[in-house]
């Protein structure tokens, strides 16, 4: 078993090794953290495109999230090279998807005839990114936002209500809920029906015992690296092809199990010791190590952001009142 997870290992690190070379060689827009990654340039030109009139406020909001994983890209592609977590962007980007949640609700309300971005989807990764830096009242705010809609039956229909290909996020808000005393009725939404191994791990987080801990772990991890690649068939049709993407394709997600990490850090805010070591492998490789809570920076001053949002609220000022209430400077 070993060998094969080792052989797996070995394909996904292969599969990063021409984006990461065209990344050092600055062939590539992924060159330069502050300002080169494409999704950051484009994410900054359309900031720009809302700062000069040329697009509304709900296509400046939907670009928030699009710069947030710009630089979540960055951050992993960084992380390759120097074989560490690269913070600088997983901090802003962790800030830029809060505030892209901080105003899901007014957005929505105000451009509810538009199909503006909200995808049930994306919960796992901003829940990932969020809960793994210890950053509760973000988690707590994605997690609201989330049962607002998946509880809401007026909902626009643009509103995602999930993925029952996809495990991870569903487990990752189901933690939460549990945290936050919520409920939802899952027979309404989009939710799997097959939710191995997680299902195991949410009755079994607190699991005091190390080696039984290191255990569902390992499941996790096994199930993470399996999903790590997609099943692309040459030929097949793009309906085909998105239904066998792995649940973390794409470089950026395959050696950074953030469900993974989050659940570790869900364990050591309830002062419940973690495993130094782990059995499976991928959680002993760079990108897979828990950061220490008192070396994660503050996310730096992004003035394009801070201008685009002051305009925001001057169009809007009834918005102003969830940023500011929401404002990850108060966690």
């Amino acid at each position: 078993m070993e060998k094969l997870i080792n052989k797996a290992l070995k394909k996904l690190r292969k599969d990063c090794e021409e984006n990461v070379e065209d990344y050092k060689n600055g062939t590539s827009a992924f060159n330069d953290f502050d300002n080169t990654r494409s999704g950051i340039i484009d994410a900054e030109e359309d900031f720009q495109k809302y700062l000069s009139n040329e697009v509304d406020a709900c296509y400046a909001w939907i670009t928030l999230v699009e710069s947030g994983r710009g630089y979540y890209g960055n951050f992993f592609l960084e992380g390759l090279i120097r074989e560490e977590l690269f913070m600088p962007s997983l901090v802003r980007a962790a800030d830029l998807m809060d505030k892209y949640v901080s105003l899901a609700i007014p957005m929505i309300e105000a451009y509810r005839d538009k199909h503006c971005l909200w995808d049930a989807d994306l919960a796992g990764l901003f829940l990932g990114v969020n809960m793994m830096l210890g950053k509760w009242d973000a988690a707590e705010r994605i997690t609201k936002t989330y049962h607002h809609y998946l509880s809401d039956k007026e909902r626009p229909e643009f509103v995602s209500i999930g993925d029952d290909r996809w495990r991870s996020p569903w487990f990752l808000f189901n933690l939460m809920c549990e945290q936050l005393g919520l409920e939802y009725d899952q027979a309404s939404m989009n939710y799997p029906k097959n939710m191995s191994p997680y299902n195991e791990v949410q009755d079994n987080w607190q699991e005091p015992s190390l080696l039984e801990f290191d255990k569902l772990v390992y499941k996790m991890a096994d199930y993470h690296l399996v999903n790590s690649f997609d099943n692309y068939v040459e030929g097949m049709s793009e309906d085909d092809y998105y239904d066998a993407e792995g649940e973390f394709e794409g470089m950026r997600h395959g050696f950074t199990p953030l469900e993974i990490m989050a659940v570790l850090r869900l364990r050591e805010k309830h002062g419940i010791e973690n495993p130094k070591k782990f059995m499976h492998p991928l959680m002993n490789q760079p990108l897979a190590q828990l950061p220490k809570l008192e070396n994660i920076p503050a996310p730096k001053p992004y003035p394009i952001v801070d201008k685009v949002l002051s305009k925001i609220f001057t169009k809007h000022p009834e918005m102003e009142k969830y940023l500011s209430k929401y404002s990850p400077t108060n966690d």
